[in-house]
């Protein structure tokens, strides 16, 4: 009989996603672990594995639909293990028909009387068990013991996929290891490349000791550890972008009015909100709506830091050493300085929470729309290795290689769509941080400066806009002036800043 596989829940509040591709057919077999499908979800692309053996019956999605949590994607019947035992069962028995012919019947016979031997055995078993004391049952204590420290060791047929990135499934496939063995160690129990690594080399961790028996004060009896009470469940508040009954809120804001059919005005063409698109809406206006955004605008000379990077780009060996990348740098320095612009605001508690560390999301432009993967620990990496790092990860989210934890757990972001064009903006900061700086187009603008005599000179110079975008209930317009001013001393005065390195 065919089986419905529903997508499991990616966890981190996802209800929704977008199958971006599928690798199976009807009729295709799958063993356990093979990927049947991949869907984006919260601006990654997430594998979906087969917590399965058998047949693909059929699909009920295909590319492009999209699909909720809990939903059917496909239908499969299974094609070996405990749930074919019958089946397989039958099949012995049709090879032993055509092989033994008119004699069948007397070895069915025999099986038939071995089986009821075996029941009025195991009954009369269980009947002398309930009769012997308690202390007498150890053996049966014992043999639930062995199963337990067994347990771990297999995998159910049904079982959710196990969390891991699509490099670590790579990885695994390519080592030859069992993720369902794997103990994670990552965040909810989340599979890393080194956990692979270690059960590849033997040295998967031991599953956690078991409890062992209590025995009575007195009796010296032996008792079996209690099971765990289940807690009471209690009611979970609504997830972000949910209301409170938990339908999916509308990517906006509530109560729009009501403009009218457009179709009525000449032909139309209405496009799904899908995907990354209906993340961005959901998240930008999230953003707008509960923080109170200030931007503020300066310009930064950089024409002697645009020369120490010409110069010094001629060295690197197939490596771009871009202007992001000494931002980047300039920015982790000048954070330090004022740190409540790397921090986060903590509404319930009613504190302002100071991040020690600097991992900086990159905004990068894609197919698929904005999206921003996180370079860690920024202050304490080296110009080669950020340029290298960015080129990745920049590579990465075009291809749709980018996993969900390389976009998590940012500290402060940078955007930079000034190569396209244009001087001042007002990015949106992304939640929980607390700003965001936005970069215009390095442009040569007339600048007035003071000439070697009394007479200032008019001159050519390589002028950057600086758009910071911050949250007035952590910081004022003054923080404001005062970082950006620093951040402005930093990239106009090259050796000053290579002291910052």
């Amino acid at each position: 009989m065919a089986r419905t596989f529903e997508l499991p829940d990616p966890g981190e509040g996802v209800h929704e996603a977008e199958v971006v591709e599928v690798h199976v057919a009807p009729d295709d077999r799958v063993s356990e672990s093979d990927i049947l499908l991949e869907v984006e979800t919260d601006k990654a692309v997430v594998e979906i594995p087969a917590p399965f053996s058998g047949r693909i019956v059929e699909l009920l999605v295909e590319k492009g639909d999209g699909v909720r949590v809990g939903e059917g994607i496909l239908t499969w019947e299974p094609g070996n293990g405990d749930a074919e035992a019958s089946e397989d069962g039958a099949e012995e028995d049709e090879e032993g028909e055509s092989e033994e012919g008119a004699e069948e019947g007397e070895p069915k016979k025999e099986e038939s009387e071995k089986e009821e031997s075996e029941k009025e055995e195991s009954e009369k078993e269980v009947e002398s068990s309930e009769a012997q004391p308690s202390s007498e049952a150890q053996p049966s204590s014992e043999a639930r013991e062995e199963e337990s420290r067994e347990a771990p060791r297999k995998t159910p047929s049904d079982s959710r996929p196990v969390p891991a990135a699509p490099a670590t499934r790579r990885l695994a496939r390519e080592l030859g290891v069992e993720l369902e063995r794997v103990e994670g160690s990552g965040p909810e129990g989340r599979v890393t490349d080194e956990d692979v690594r270690r059960a590849a080399d033997g040295e998967e961790k031991a599953p956690a000791k078991e409890e062992e028996p209590v025995r009575g004060e007195e009796s010296g009896e032996e008792k079996a550890p209690e099971e765990e009470k289940e807690a009471p469940e209690e009611e979970a508040a609504p997830e972000e972008g949910e209301t409170p009954s938990g339908e999916e809120r509308r990517p906006g804001l509530e109560g729009v009015p009501d403009y009218g059919d457009p179709e009525k005005w000449g032909p139309l063409e209405r496009q799904p909100l899908r995907s990354v698109r209906r993340t961005t809406a959901r998240r930008m206006a999230d953003a707008w709506r509960r923080i109170p955004h200030v931007t503020h605008v300066d310009h930064a000379d950089i024409t002697e830091l645009e020369a120490f990077r010409k110069e010094h780009d001629q060295a690197m060996e197939g490596i771009e050493l871009s202007l992001t990348v000494f931002l980047l740098k300039a920015l982790v320095a000048t954070l330090k300085e004022f740190p409540r612009f790397n921090a986060r605001l903590d509404e319930d508690a009613g504190e302002i929470v100071v991040l020690g560390y600097h991992h900086i999301g990159v905004a990068v432009d894609s197919e698929r729309g904005l999206l921003v993967p996180v370079l860690r620990d920024v202050d304490a990496r080296s110009l080669t290795e950020l340029a290298k790092e960015l080129e990745e990860l920049a590579r990465a989210t075009r291809d749709r290689e980018i996993s969900r934890d390389q976009m998590r757990g940012g500290s402060f972001t940078l955007t930079n769509p000034g190569p396209l064009g244009g001087d001042f903006f007002t990015p949106i900061i992304n939640p929980p941080q607390v700003a965001i700086l936005g970069l215009g187009r390095a442009a040569l603008r007339p600048v007035v400066r003071q000439g070697e005599g009394e007479e200032p000179v008019v001159e050519p110079r390589l002028l950057l806009p600086l758009c910071l975008a911050f949250d007035h209930r952590v910081n004022d317009g003054a923080d404001a002036a005062r970082f950006t001013g620093r951040l402005v001393e930093l990239l106009e005065d090259p050796d000053t800043f290579v002291r910052h390195l």
